[in-house]
């Protein structure tokens, strides 16, 4: 698969691992907000700030969709894990868009949702559709 198929997206079924992290983000960013409130520059908030913006940045930066053109398989791939979730054109029902995410149905009634911008769910659609 090519390089230039990867789509940055956030999944939005979230799985345990995913909205711990998340969690943990949120607290560390209530944990800054809080040792700032003092008049001096706390050593513990900006450490804290510096591992706030790198695991913010990981979690970014780790969650992508691969689609290959040919085979049209979707790979979604989750923070921390080490093998994406493998989606086979026959297991997808359908893929459907709304205003800010896009919803993968399978088979079975599962479904994953991802929250992605315009342009990337457009560019998903028309790798899927072969155009």
């Amino acid at each position: 698969m090519s390089k230039k198929n990867k789509i940055y997206c956030q999944p939005l079924t979230l799985n345990r691992l995913n909205l711990w992290l998340w969690v943990t983000c949120l607290l560390f960013l209530a944990i800054i907000l809080q040792l700032e409130k003092t008049d001096s520059v706390s050593w513990i908030g900006v450490g804290l700030a510096v591992l706030f913006v790198v695991l913010t940045g990981y979690l970014f930066l780790s969650s992508f969709i691969r689609i290959d053109p040919r085979t049209k398989i979707i790979d979604a791939h989750y923070p921390f894990s080490r093998q994406p979730l493998v989606l086979m054109p026959a297991q997808i029902v359908s893929i459907k868009q709304s205003p800010h995410s896009l919803q993968i149905e399978l088979q079975h009634q599962i479904s994953y949702r991802f929250w992605m911008t315009h342009k990337k769910r457009q560019q998903l659609i028309d790798i899927w559709e072969g155009q």
